[in-house]
């Protein structure tokens, strides 16, 4: 107990690395994605195509070589470029891979909505500003709950890659104790950490989910 005691804040030391990433990473993404997921809709189609290859080469590359062309490679290619520190340029990678699945998952929302409802509001006189963020966007995000929340528990486990591109993290801290005492005492703490996080994830995500089913019933 003694030996977990010692080894414990310097592995949680690097959790506020891997909060970060993940803290980042959400708040550009999940708004970016909105934008992006209506445009691709209504979208002329050039805009269409350029955002369909973005999702694709995103979604169809690992996200561990998106870390290391961004991160390694922007900086030979364009001198002075700012991702020459690690933590930034790693949350770019993170930023740009999981908007392109958080707009699938928000395109995929869209979809199931009925477009009557358009109609029916421009009918009742309702601006399409006020219909889409009072009306289609709370459906959209109801829809894609589900995939949103399983998205972000992967978020919370992809983090661990920032650990391949030189930046200290829960697991990296992990490894360099379990390496330096040859114990795997180590392994099992941030195991704990990351079933922690992703049940607060989880938690989180029941209670908007609770809060959009009371304010449904309510209309």
């Amino acid at each position: 107990m003694s030996y977990l005691l010692s080894i414990t804040p310097y592995i949680l030391e690097g959790f506020k690395t891997t909060f970060l990433v993940f803290a980042v990473t959400l708040l550009v993404s999940l708004p970016l994605a909105i934008i992006l997921a209506t445009t691709s809709l209504h979208a002329p189609r050039p805009v269409k195509r350029l955002l369909s290859l973005y999702t694709w080469v995103m979604r169809g590359t690992p996200l561990i070589l998106q870390l290391y062309v961004i991160v390694f490679g922007l900086p030979l290619l364009i001198p002075g470029f700012f991702t020459r520190q690690a933590i930034i340029g790693a949350c770019l990678t993170f930023i740009l891979n999981y908007t392109a699945y958080f707009i699938e998952i928000f395109k995929g929302g869209l979809i199931t909505i009925d477009p009557g409802q358009w109609e029916a509001a421009s009918t009742l006189h309702i601006s399409r500003f006020n219909t889409y963020s009072r009306i289609i966007m709370p459906q959209m995000i109801r829809n894609s709950l589900y995939a949103l929340s399983n998205e972000c528990i992967s978020l919370v486990k992809d983090t661990s890659l920032v650990t391949v591109v030189g930046i200290g993290e829960i697991f990296r801290n992990a490894k360099e104790i379990m390496n330096r005492d040859l114990k795997i005492q180590a392994l099992f703490i941030v195991a704990i950490v990351y079933l922690l996080f992703t049940f607060i994830v989880i938690q989180v995500f029941k209670a908007i989910e609770a809060r959009l089913r009371m304010e449904r019933k309510s209309l």
